[in-house]
């Protein structure tokens, strides 16, 4: 907490002896990589190698060679990927905490740009067409942070939301759905800004890309609603069964 280690989370690895681990968040200035190999949960540490590969979002995402370094192993077996489950999860809620954030900076710039940006006389603000544009993005951002907290509270205390979810679920709900705010908003930003928001010297094109970038390193959309819908249909029958045991008392 101290701020003296950079650790992350490898969710892809390439299997063989000398496993590597794919495009890993903050991998080209992390100090530990934790990963499984070989059924086995890994600690590895060694000096990050500090350039990134080229990516859409200029993110520090890097390859990690899990054989390089000191390595310490945590659990194995069935342990190993449920410890790794668990903290994957949580990785997804600070993820989608992050996008939250994003989305909720750029709502902030882009309104404070259509005040200031005056054309015909007037700021742009004032238009309807604009207003029409930004007016729902205030309740996707709101929904987005909210959404991320209750993730977090729900993996921290084993509580389930009022709607039932689990804390898995809700981890894979607020990724999602903080994903599509930052991405409406950041589209808002760029569009409003016009031909400044694609220059590299501002900085709409960056929340535009990193809205983008980042939750391609979670995992696919369509793979993240597939586990979604997967754990749903686990959870609906164990409640029915639930609630003929009820009736029948």
């Amino acid at each position: 907490m101290a701020g003296e280690l950079i650790a992350t989370l490898a969710p892809r690895v390439r299997g063989g002896a000398d496993a590597v681990a794919a495009l890993v968040p903050a991998g080209a200035v992390a100090d530990l990589v934790l990963a499984v190999h070989r059924d086995e949960l890994v600690a590895v540490r060694c000096p990050p190698p500090g350039a990134a590969r080229p990516n859409q979002g200029d993110l520090p995402v890097a390859d990690r060679d899990l054989a390089a370094g000191t390595r310490t192993v945590l659990a194995a077996g069935p342990d190993a990927r449920a410890a790794f489950a668990r903290a994957y999860r949580e990785w997804l809620t600070v993820v989608a905490g992050w996008l939250a954030g994003l989305a909720e900076a750029a709502l902030e710039l882009v309104t404070g740009w259509v005040k200031e940006r005056f054309q015909f006389g007037v700021p742009i603000g004032s238009f309807q067409a604009v207003q029409h544009g930004l007016a729902d993005l205030p309740g996707l951002v709101d929904g987005a942070g909210l959404l991320a907290r209750e993730a977090a509270w729900s993996l921290d205390t084993g509580h389930r939301s009022v709607t039932g979810a689990s804390g898995d679920e809700l981890a894979l709900m607020a990724l999602l759905f903080a994903a599509d705010a930052a991405r409406q908003v950041s589209a808002r930003l760029v569009q409003y800004h016009g031909g400044l928001g694609v220059a590299v010297e501002h900085d709409a094109q960056m929340f535009f890309r990193r809205a983008r970038a980042y939750p391609l390193l979670t995992a696919a959309p369509r793979h993240l609603l597939r586990e979604l819908g997967r754990l749903d249909t686990a959870r609906v029958p164990a409640e029915e069964g639930s609630a003929r045991g009820l009736r029948a008392r």
